[in-house]
């Protein structure tokens, strides 16, 4: 299981080194510094760790006497001569062009040994989005060298101080960019960077200010606009609710002013004993220490990307077998389709099974035990063309099942059976539904199939929903340095994701037996034509995001209503604590975003030849404009329209807000009547805007590809 939630305590006060300790016995020992001892005195108290400023106000005053001056005007009111003043810039360039690091004053830790259970916190009073341009650039080398710093002490993780202008945003994103990006880099491979955002509704970013600043403002990064500002806090039900989502994933938390006395009773401890509770009592916490549950199956999976398996071009091995097999609810709900097939044949006829892709026998096993629930007869044939897993299907015929299972071995594709088939089972499916050849493979094995016999499963149904995930997105961009990387689908897991919209749709269906195939002399199609397939769906956009992929989902049906789903609206109520499938992730090369209330088409195709299949997807964002005429050629309405509105020709002098809008004449136009127009509602529509679309992704099947 995952380690507990690490949780760190703030160290506000400066600290300052301290005199040498003696251990119990006497002994003298190397001196240890005031912040080792709080880090001790707060791991006694099972705190993980200190939350601490890696500088103090030593660093900040001696930055505002170098930095704060607008075209060296006034550097400093104690500098009064020229001589000082151009002393004074020329320090200044210096310490711009690196030849001045921390004085030892200036930082408030220094050794290897303090900094192993420290979090450290960048300044506060650095401005990386002021609106003057000299401090913005100031702050970004400050930045720097407070990181350098960080890195040379092997910090973990640095939290950076919250953005204050919207206008400016861009400016922190490029400055903390260029910390990893520039040569060379500021950061270690090894600092976590963290940026202060608020959660309870708040804007992060205040107001642009209106004035040129001559330094940082004096705001924390801790404050936000006020309701009045035009922002609105949540109240306490909807902090609960993001609090509740936030212990989901487990987040590290830092502790500030728990000895204040902010509280009457409880003591300092009572906060961090109340996280561990909240800890404790999570759902994903709970889930993760059952037995059986998804989540404690999935631990160590979760966002870990891995390619599907290749089915027809690959033989797996026993261990991958045996993750499968683990799997309860799958063969129970295979075994309970298989057993309601065979009661709704004939008392007294002996009923034959072919299971397709057999395995290591699981799905045998449970044809058994419904033909003993059933009370009828069966012949039950086993089919498998790998060849070591064949060698264990003959060690469970002569140890387990006896006669009454005959095994053959070959390619469901090409082989023939001795006998049809009542009742033809197969596990082919993917975490897409079709993305393992189950299509293809039942193509062929279709063939073993009576004109009135039952494929289980009988039908399957991909879907698909927008994501946003930087987190996967990276992990799929790092993996090669070329394209194929970002046009491979993967399946994984989800946990550090944000689904853009409310629900997923459905993509396409396959059903089996197949019927009005065009099939050769050996009853095998001429083409795989007939299963490829398309879908092109909208979806509406209600929160803004990053478009960063496609999660993929499938739902089958079984026999009549046991069915197995993998969706995440429907699979409690289908299968619920299902092991077997995790969801799919087709990421974009290109994130794509996505505004508020926008909507976004996704076009998604499989495709195929006579060699494999693949997959092929492309997004493209629009954006609604409401009212505008149906045309902009026929603008005046018959005279019985009974429900009118004012015509935007004569109510506004305003343009369609893009030159992709059809837009209608504008005033004054010769073409129009001098007469008051109006516009009926039945002509007024909503206008779809295209705001930006994606490249296609894997053309031709150029970087994945499943063979056939």
């Amino acid at each position: 299981m995952r380690d507990r939630m690490q949780v760190h305590l703030h160290l506000a006060t400066p600290l300052k080194p301290s005199s040498s300790e003696k251990t119990q016995n006497g002994k003298d020992f190397r001196p240890r510094t005031i912040l080792e001892q709080r880090i001790h005195s707060a791991q006694g108290d099972r705190y993980d760790g200190v939350c601490l400023a890696i500088t103090n106000d030593e660093w900040r005053k001696r930055w505002a006497r170098l930095c704060l001056s607008l075209s060296g005007e006034k550097l400093d009111t104690a500098a009064s001569t020229p001589e000082e003043v151009k002393q004074q810039q020329t320090a200044a360039e210096l310490w711009r062009a690196g030849d001045s690091g921390f004085r030892r004053d200036e930082v408030n830790l220094t050794k290897l040994e303090e900094a192993e259970s420290v979090i450290g916190l960048a300044s506060e009073w650095l401005e990386l989005d002021s609106p003057d341009e000299w401090v913005r650039l100031d702050s970004e080398l400050a930045l720097r060298q407070e990181l350098a710093y960080a890195s040379y002490l092997n910090l973990g993780t640095v939290i950076l101080p919250a953005p204050r202008n919207r206008e400016h945003i861009a400016d922190y994103a490029r400055a903390v960019s260029g910390c990893f990006n520039n040569t060379p880099p500021a950061v270690s491979a090894y600092l976590h960077l963290s940026v202060r955002i608020p959660v309870d509704g708040t804007s992060v970013c205040g107001p642009p200010s209106s004035s040129k600043t001559a330094g940082p403002s004096s705001s924390t990064g801790t404050e936000a606009a006020t309701p009045e500002q035009g922002t609105t806090a949540l109240d306490s039900s909807d902090m609960w609710e993001m609090w509740d989502v936030i212990r989901t994933h487990r987040p590290g938390i830092i502790l500030s002013e728990t000895d204040q006395s902010i509280h009457r009773t409880g003591g300092e401890l009572a906060y961090q004993q109340y996280v561990r509770y909240l800890e404790k009592t999570s759902p994903i916490v709970t889930a993760q220490t059952t037995a059986g549950s998804v989540e404690a199956f999935a631990e160590g999976y979760w966002d870990y990307l891995q390619a599907p398996l290749q089915p027809l071009m690959d033989n797996l091995q026993s261990t991958t077998y045996e993750v499968f097999e683990r799997d309860p609810v799958k063969y129970a709900k295979y075994e309970q389709a298989v057993y309601l097939a065979l009661s709704a044949k004939p008392m007294e006829s002996t009923i034959v099974i072919c299971v397709a892709g057999a395995g290591r026998g699981p799905l045998v096993s449970g044809c058994l035990r419904a033909v003993t629930r059933s009370g009828r007869k069966a012949a039950i044939y086993a089919v498998e063309k790998n060849a070591s897993a064949f060698v264990t299907l003959q060690e469970r015929r002569d140890s387990e099942w006896g006669p009454l299972v005959q095994l053959v071995y070959g390619d469901m594709r090409t082989i023939a059976v001795p006998e049809k088939a009542d009742i033809l089972v197969s596990e082919l499916l993917g975490s897409f539904g079709d993305n393992e050849l189950s299509p293809e493979c039942l193509d062929g094995a279709g063939r073993f199939l009576k004109d009135d016999g039952i494929s289980i499963p009988s039908s399957y149904t991909a879907y698909m929903s927008p994501l946003s995930s930087s987190k996967l997105f990276n992990e799929a961009r790092g993996m090669t340095s070329d394209t194929k990387s970002m046009e491979t689908p993967y399946v994984v897991i989800f946990q550090a994701v944000n689904e853009l919209a409310i629900d997923p749709q459905e993509c396409w269906e396959f059903e089996h037996p197949r019927r009005g195939v065009v099939v050769d002399s050996n009853g095998l199609p001429y083409t795989n034509s007939h299963n490829t397939r398309s879908a092109r769906r909208i979806f509406r956009i209600p929160h803004a995001g990053i478009l960063h992929g496609l999660a993929g989902y499938f739902e089958a049906r079984l026999y009549g209503d046991v069915g197995l789903s993998i969706h995440p609206r429907r699979k409690e109520d289908v299968s619920p604590n299902m092991l077997s499938w995790f969801p799919i992730f087709f990421p974009f090369k290109e994130p794509l975003y996505l505004p508020a209330n926008s909507e976004v088409d996704i076009s998604i195709w499989r495709v195929t030849d006579r060699r494999k299949v693949w997959y092929e997807w492309f997004a493209e964002s629009f954006f609604r404009v409401p009212g505008f005429p149906q045309s902009s050629t026929s603008l005046v309405p018959p005279k019985a329209q009974p429900q009118m509105v004012p015509s935007i020709i004569e109510e506004s002098n305003v343009l369609p807000p893009s030159p992709m809008v059809d837009a209608p004449p504008a005033i004054g136009d010769s073409r129009l009547s001098t007469k008051t127009q109006t516009v009926p509602t039945s002509q007024m529509q909503d206008t779809r805007v295209k705001i930006g679309q994606t490249g296609l992704q894997n053309p031709g099947g150029r970087s994945s590809w499943i063979g056939l």
